[in-house]
């Protein structure tokens, strides 16, 4: 195998380092080839690739990154173990000799840096390194402290989070008593004039209270005076799931004086499957002309109702507008008698 010299320079002045390198000259041209360092001269001093001074397999490799930078690589067994800075090699002074080889001081990196010098340039050459026991304590240190930073980065999320929680729940917390704080307002619902007693609220401020809670919907509240706006109608809160809904929204007086006479009785509820398969409830009238009577007295919103058919168990469904009954589909449910 025939080696040849190259001499390649580094710095100017009394800084130039002068370093002779051997090239294989069968590997030419291979992008996988490499150069030995054997000296690096400089004034007043020089460094010298003594393998005695290394374990076995191992080798002073040149390197020069794309800023221009020379550097030797201490190889053993195809892992980088060291890297020296040619440029600073004047400021190195050998402390020890150990079975890993020289150990210098004046080097002027932090262990960190040294091991991301060792990370990049393995990663640039496709190589791997490895780390000094000095190193590898360092690394471990570092590694230490990253984690307990994430641990201290997520408590910290974890706790905003959690005071955040906290502000929406004392927030809802005192909606709710604000509202519980409101003198209920008591009165008759829908045209039957049936008592209710119910919470005042404006908007979506149910949302806050408890399902089974009986409300009076109005425009506005004055919490500080207790007075209402126009009042808009009444309800009950119904709870499926998380899901809360308005149950039996009907008109809301203060007095019986508006109830509309009963025009027709109904003879009980019919539970039954509508055409989604969801349960619905509809009154059950004796026969249509009760229907119709419901009719001409102002139930006209597109309300369904039942009547009993001549098949036994099953009724008739009849939607109620204002300008018709229409027949919706015969069904067979449970009939629950007032």
């Amino acid at each position: 195998m025939s080696m040849i010299p190259r001499v390649v320079n580094f710095g100017e002045g009394k800084c130039e380092k002068t370093v002779t390198v051997l090239d294989n000259e069968d590997f030419k041209d291979n992008p996988k080839a490499f150069s030995l360092v054997r000296t690096v001269t400089w004034k007043d001093g020089a460094w010298v690739w003594v393998k005695e001074n290394y374990p076995d397999n191992s080798r002073g490799q040149f390197y020069q990154d794309q800023a221009g930078k020379g550097y030797i690589l201490i190889v053993t067994k195809s892992e980088i173990t060291d890297v020296y800075e040619i440029a600073k090699l004047d400021k190195y002074v050998m402390v020890n000799l150990t079975k890993n080889g020289p150990k210098y001081d004046g080097r002027g990196r932090t262990p960190q840096e040294q091991i991301s010098l060792k990370q990049s340039i393995a990663t640039d050459l496709g190589m791997h390194y490895k780390l000094t026991p000095s190193e590898e304590a360092m690394q471990q240190v570092i590694r230490n402290e990253e984690r307990q930073r994430r641990l201290e980065a997520k408590a910290e999320v974890d706790a905003q989070r959690q005071a955040e929680r906290d502000a929406q729940k004392a927030e809802r917390n005192r909606i709710k008593a604000l509202l519980l704080a409101r003198p209920r307002l008591k009165g008759y619902a829908g045209p039957t004039a049936k008592y209710f007693n119910g919470t005042p609220v404006v908007g979506d401020e149910w949302q806050k209270l408890e399902a089974g809670m009986y409300c009076v919907e109005v425009e506005s509240y004055d919490d500080e005076n207790k007075t209402h706006g126009t009042i808009i109608g009444c309800f009950i809160i119904k709870k499926e799931g998380t899901l809360k809904s308005k149950k039996d929204e009907d008109t809301f007086s203060f007095s019986q004086t508006g109830a509309v006479k009963m025009v027709a009785k109904s003879i009980g509820e019919l539970n039954y499957k509508d055409s989604d398969d969801d349960f619905a409830q509809a009154f059950v009238y004796r026969n249509m002309e009760a229907v119709q009577a419901l009719q001409k007295a102002g139930l006209n919103s597109g309300r369904i109702v039942a009547v009993p058919t001549t098949e036994q168990g099953y009724f008739q469904l009849v939607k109620v507008t204002a300008k018709a009954l229409t027949d919706v589909n015969k069904v067979k449910g449970v009939f629950i008698a007032d």
